[in-house]
């Protein structure tokens, strides 16, 4: 199982009519198709009949490639696709505030010679010690 997003095309419509037959050709389209066979995850569906339904349904490939071509021309089907995942983001996000809160460890002791190196820029393969 694959999961898929299902919006209404808003772009180019700006009659009140062509945004309702869009809202409309969704929500007509997603009975008549998908809801029996697919397991529904969300459904933004505002209560504005003119606004954008987006669904989110998991469902076989091969049943959505054959049945998004008989869909209207106002209502697209894709995969979905994580841009951000959530899991990731937080995570990350939550290691920057651990680092943050920590208090900085110093360098080295004044007057002490460190073993680190940096590398100049220009200087390929070339590095300088750090004091």
């Amino acid at each position: 199982m694959a999961r898929y997003v299902m919006a209404n095309r808003r772009a180019g419509k700006f009659l009140d009519a062509e945004k309702r037959a869009s809202r409309d050709a969704i929500e007509s389209g997603f009975e008549r198709l998908f809801a029996r066979g697919v397991d529904l995850i969300g459904d933004l569906a505002p209560a504005d009949e003119l606004a954008r339904r987006v669904l989110v349904f998991d469902a076989d490939p091969i049943e959505v490639s054959a049945k998004a071509g008989t869909l209207s021309r106002d209502v697209i089907v894709e995969p979905e696709i994580l841009h951000f995942p959530i899991a990731k983001t937080r995570r990350r996000a939550a290691a920057r505030t651990s680092q943050r809160s920590r208090p900085r460890r110093r360098a080295g002791v004044a007057g002490r010679r460190s073993d680190d190196a940096v590398r100049r820029s220009g200087d390929v393969g070339r590095y300088c010690p750090v004091n």
